[in-house]
């Protein structure tokens, strides 16, 4: 048996919801041999909202388990405002290491009218949040007959509670295993098979416990292949950078196109912190590396692109200093490959490979390069660089996926005016797309958050933007106003 310790911070106004949904969240683990502990967590004062204010919650709260004797407990946090404002969030794995999650409870899929009146709805996303904490995935959740506790929620909606159980119940008497009691009273959705499977493998295997080991590959075998599903997937060459270093990481623009004669279905939300795309790098004669996200949003909007139209993403990575993308020079190869799910489960939708020469980097630029690194992991809890270190980061190439990132990470460390003209830089034309948007995305929510009026916020961001590569950060802009609107006005 396993005995894990959880604790629960809330806002105020939840904590009689969280009490409400607990006896749900103990019942979904016990049969399996986990034993949840809860107990009281902090009380939070204010809603963290800002990117700034999450890092120095989750940095609070695990420096207070790092200093608890094993076993150290685990957190789960009731929130309102999911990250940028995009209601679409409603859950979130915040640490790689599984030791911190969050439910956001303003979140459209809880306003069916309120949270406060959906306890069951409340419960099926702890649920699937502490199952993060487990280290299970989503991909766990395919390929059984039957909606899981772990598949994204509009997916996991397409069967009413009861209809799932009795599925599920039968499917663990088909297998042989000890029988799956169906609930008197039916709030949440079951495990299925590889769950189940998982979390006994837990209940005797403390490598699955929280803190205990890094986040599992998402995407496991049974995977289905939809890649000739009419859509052309490609790497957009003129994205990425002029010249990649050891030790940097990667940017590069995404073009999707429909050349079918249907709407193709997708996820509203591409990347690896949605677990719906992967990103690897190969050297020559080496088993390939993987992207690993530092942490893991749970949304399960969905979007189509229809025939003839074209989707551009740009995504802008930095690996962690043990999990480099690039350790080796010469050639490599990048590879993505982007994932969908549905009610019958997860597919690979499309994929694409682009070739890349990784050079040493001349002496100067390996020492910026160490700084930025540092910088950029300041949110990974290292330490942050002395001030008289920052200015050795001019010496680091402009086409540097680390340099920009490090200055991103520096204007986050600012605030006022320094902050808005070290934003402002990193919107810069020649800074790589992903950054631009990321900085674009930060000063609107500065500007709403210092109290001027959305249309004047998002009328100017509208005006700035008018690229095709743009039209994502508008369509973000665009949820980020009504978010603001719902939420916080």
């Amino acid at each position: 048996m396993a005995d894990i310790r959880l604790a629960i911070s809330t806002l105020a106004n939840y904590q009689q919801l969280a009490t409400a949904a607990a006896p749900h969240l103990v019942a979904a683990y016990q049969p399996f041999g986990i034993n949840l502990h809860l107990e009281p967590g902090t009380t939070l004062p204010e809603d963290p909202v800002t990117s700034y204010g999450w890092q120095q919650l989750i940095a609070s709260l695990s420096q207070r388990s790092g200093m608890v004797s094993p076993p150290a407990p685990a957190h789960v946090i009731f929130a309102t405002v999911p990250p940028g404002l995009d209601r679409s969030i409603n859950g979130q794995l915040l640490n790689d290491t599984r030791g911190l999650c969050a439910l956001f409870l303003g979140a459209s899929s809880f306003q069916t009218p309120s949270p406060y009146n959906r306890v069951d709805l409340v419960a099926q996303v702890l649920i699937h949040e502490v199952g993060h904490l487990l280290n299970l995935t989503h991909g766990d959740a395919y390929g059984y007959g039957h909606s899981d506790s772990m598949m994204p929620t509009t997916d996991r909606q397409q069967q009413t509670p009861l209809a799932a159980w009795q599925l599920a119940a039968a499917d663990a008497a088909h297998r042989g295993e000890p029988a799956l009691l169906i609930p008197s009273q039916i709030y949440t959705y079951p495990f299925g098979a590889q769950c189940r499977a998982c979390l006994r493998a837990g209940a005797t295997n403390p490598a699955w416990w929280p803190w205990r080991s890094k986040f599992r590959d998402e995407f496991g075998g049974g995977v289905g292949d939809w890649s000739d599903f009419s859509l052309d997937v490609s790497i957009d060459p003129a994205s990425l950078p002029t010249m990649i270093t050891l030790g940097d990481g990667i940017s590069f623009t995404l073009r999707i196109r429909n050349g079918g004669r249907q709407p193709v279905p997708m996820p509203l939300h591409i990347g690896p912190d949605f677990g719906t795309m992967t990103v690897t790098t190969t050297a020559v004669g080496k088993a390939p590396v993987r992207f690993r996200a530092d942490n893991y949003r749970c949304s399960s909007a969905k979007t189509s692109i229809l025939p003839g139209q074209t989707l551009l993403r740009s995504f802008s990575l930095v690996p962690s200093p043990q999990e480099g993308l690039f350790t080796l020079t010469g050639a490599h190869t990048l590879s993505i490959e982007l994932f969908s799910s549905d009610s019958g489960g997860r597919v690979r939708v499309g994929q694409a490979q682009a070739n890349l020469d990784v050079v040493q980097p001349p002496s100067a630029v390996t020492v910026a390069n160490g700084i930025a690194a540092r910088l950029v992991a300041t949110v990974r809890g290292h330490a942050l660089p002395t001030k008289g270190e920052f200015g050795k980061l001019n010496a680091i190439a402009e086409g540097s996926t680390m340099a920009q990132h490090a200055r991103y990470k520096l204007a986050m460390l600012h605030g006022g005016d320094e902050r808005d003209r070290l934003l402002l830089q990193c919107m810069a034309p020649g800074v790589q797309t992903a950054v631009r948007h990321r900085a674009a995305r930060q000063l609107a929510l500065d500007g709403l958050q210092s109290g001027r009026k959305v249309s004047k916020v998002m009328s100017s961001m509208r005006r700035y933007w008018r690229d095709e590569r743009d039209d994502e950060l508008l369509e973000t802009l665009e949820r980020m106003e009504l978010g603001w609107k719902t939420l916080l006005a």
